[in-house]
């Protein structure tokens, strides 16, 4: 014969169930994110905030680069020495070539910079001696977690001075030849255009490097030149 259950049973049962569940819920780690809604898979995994997918995170490095009032420091063209013999043919060329350049983020992934541009060529016939200073606008496109792209257009204002050897032979009145060298100097001012489209490689945050195209053409001058080729971008950011 059934017993009906009394007050005291009831109150009895309710005790026996909250000492079972607190064993469980003090042994829960509240650092463990709660499952997805639907059974889904789990969020992805991170190392020091950045995520491990494809795909961007507000803490990446590349995502943080470009954010409104962050300053800038960098070198567009490393400097490089080069120094080439040709065979057969005496004597070398000789490129020293530096761009320190500065870019401040207005808003977001826009930027507004300037740089300077010094160069020097040396060879058998000469040296050649460039500086100028330009300003730029540029866009940065954020791709993944440690990589964007960061296109820059602005003009330029070069001044080159070139100083040749130029041979000089004469006859003498009794038949001998003589060669001498004379050294000849000539002043170029020229406004270029110039380009710049890097790949930009993000690390860490606050650091950068970058490679990509790059397009110099003058716009005016007695003698118009136009380069183009690729360099490469090393700095970092503030702020």
């Amino acid at each position: 014969m059934l017993r009906p259950v009394t007050l005291r049973h009831r109150v009895a049962i309710a005790l026996a169930l909250v000492v079972t569940a607190a064993p469980a819920a003090a042994h829960a780690d509240p650092n463990t994110p709660d499952a997805p809604a639907g059974g889904g898979p789990p969020p992805p995994n991170s190392v020091n905030g950045e995520s491990l997918t494809e795909k961007t995170s507000t803490s990446g490095p590349a995502e943080r680069f470009g954010h409104k009032g962050q300053l800038t420091i960098a070198s567009d063209a490393a400097l490089v020495t080069e120094n080439t013999i040709t065979s057969g043919v005496s004597g070398s060329t000789t490129v020293i070539e530096l761009e320190p350049t500065v870019d401040y983020f207005v808003a977001r992934s826009i930027s507004v910079g300037g740089f300077v541009e010094t160069n020097y060529t040396s060879d058998n016939a000469g040296h050649a001696y460039t500086l100028g200073v330009g300003a730029r606008v540029g866009y940065n496109f954020t791709l993944a977690d440690l990589v964007s792209f960061w296109p820059r257009v602005g003009l330029s204002i070069d001044d080159t001075s070139t100083t040749g050897n130029v041979p000089t032979t004469t006859v003498t009145s009794s038949g001998a030849v003589t060669t001498t060298t004379a050294s000849t100097t000539v002043q170029n001012t020229a406004l270029a255009v110039n380009l710049f489209a890097p790949l930009m490689f993000h690390p860490v945050a606050h650091f950068f490097c970058g490679f990509g195209p790059f397009l110099d053409a003058d716009l005016t001058g007695n003698a118009r030149a136009t380069t183009w080729g690729g360099k490469i971008t090393l700095g970092g950011w503030f702020f």
